[in-house]
């Protein structure tokens, strides 16, 4: 909660005289960010420089003062990572909070759902969603995308296709084989199919 209090000033000076207003008050609370009126209240009493009371001889006009929270600015920012490619996806949970950050217990959990697998970059995408107990007209909340980037392996991985082996005898024919032994591959744990080889 923050709080203001008070009037900017009791005392006036009307033609060079000077008087001062008792009885009133002001003052205004609140939690969320937002602007709120400080009202003045009470019964204005007004005096001479001597304390004589002549309050008659006035018409006291008051007017709200102003109490204003501003929103805090936060800025939510996934990880960045890179590796050069092993044929797993490269992934990476983190979400940094800066700017002026959530307060207290207060905050959000987080989505991380960029990946990447081949080589080249990508954004490091992903969703938020604010606790129970956080406001968002209390936030300003920027959202900024990390990148997930693979690179070339600088060892490449080596396979080996074999074309399929035949016998016979001769015939007086043509005889022919055709294919591969295989076009799969099992490396480091990750299938590989070979395309365009006859």
């Amino acid at each position: 909660e923050q709080a203001v209090s008070g009037i900017v000033t009791d005392t006036f000076v009307v033609e060079g005289n000077t008087y001062t207003v008792e009885g009133l008050s002001a003052e205004a609370k609140a939690t969320d960010a937002g602007t709120y009126p400080v009202n003045v209240t009470g019964t204005p009493v007004v005096k001479d420089a001597d304390g004589n009371v002549v309050t008659d001889q006035f018409k006291v006009n008051t007017q709200p003062g102003q109490l204003t929270i501003s929103k805090r600015d936060v800025v939510l920012t996934s990880g960045t990572s890179s590796r050069e490619y092993n044929g797993e996806p490269l992934t990476n949970g983190d979400v940094e909070v800066s700017g002026d950050g959530f307060v207290g217990e207060e905050g959000a959990t987080y989505n991380v759902t960029g990946t990447r697998t081949v080589v080249g970059t990508s954004d490091n995408t992903f969703t938020y969603e604010l606790k129970p107990n956080t406001k968002a007209g209390n936030y300003n909340i920027q959202t900024k995308l990390g990148t997930l980037t693979v690179t070339s392996r600088e060892a490449a991985y080596e396979i080996t296709v074999v074309g399929n082996s035949g016998s016979g005898k001769y015939s007086g024919s043509e005889q022919a084989v055709s294919g591969i032994v295989t076009d799969t591959f099992v490396v480091e744990g990750n299938t590989y199919t070979v395309e365009g080889l006859s």
